[in-house]
């Protein structure tokens, strides 16, 4: 009788953080929206725009806390999006496929300048459900370490999950780069 075959442990969890640009543009664009309109209905009373603008913003934060996430975890279990006010549990029978986000204009502009850089410009991550459903995962491209490990993830699952994203360019930092908790690529 042959000694059993030790199993491979699984694969860590993967957790992807959102850019610090990207969070404090969710969280300044409602509260600047708010304060313009405070602002105006405190100098002249009840009136249409300051009002629009004051829902405009109430509606805007609300999207930002509920739904804006900061960090992402991708594990054997699905997808966890982890927003400010709530966290939510993207299974992998609901999603069809990973897909890249348009990157910023910012960033199309800065590589047109540079003739240095990169021609192939890529932008954060989305999972596509079925139907017309998309979930934003991250605002910034991932690292090729990160996304090697992505799809290594997806491999291990057997899911029909396709990854349309582009691997990243190589001097794409990670995710992880600027945090001070939950420093590194095997971060829980």
């Amino acid at each position: 009788m042959s000694p059993p075959t030790p199993s491979l442990p699984p694969e860590p969890d993967l957790r992807l953080y959102t850019s610090w640009r990207g969070l404090l543009g969710a969280a300044l664009t409602p509260i600047a929206l708010l304060g313009l309109g405070a602002l105006a209905l405190g100098d002249g009373g009840l009136r249409l725009l300051p009002s629009l603008l004051v829902l405009a913003g109430l509606g805007l934060l609300l999207v930002a806390l509920l739904d804006y996430p900061y960090t992402v975890t991708v594990s054997h279990g699905g997808i966890t999006r982890h927003s400010v006010l709530r966290t939510q549990t993207l299974p992998w029978e609901a999603l069809v496929a990973l897909e890249r986000t348009r990157p910023a204009t910012s960033a199309v502009m800065r590589n047109l300048t540079d003739r240095q850089a990169d021609p192939q410009i890529s932008g954060g991550l989305v999972a596509r459900g079925r139907g017309r459903r998309r979930w934003l995962l991250t605002d910034r491209v991932e690292s090729r370490m990160e996304h090697d490990r992505l799809v290594a993830l997806l491999r291990t699952l057997g899911e029909p999950v396709e990854l349309r994203a582009v691997r990243p360019h190589a001097e794409a930092p990670p995710t992880f780069l600027y945090r001070r908790r939950d420093v590194g690529p095997t971060s829980r």
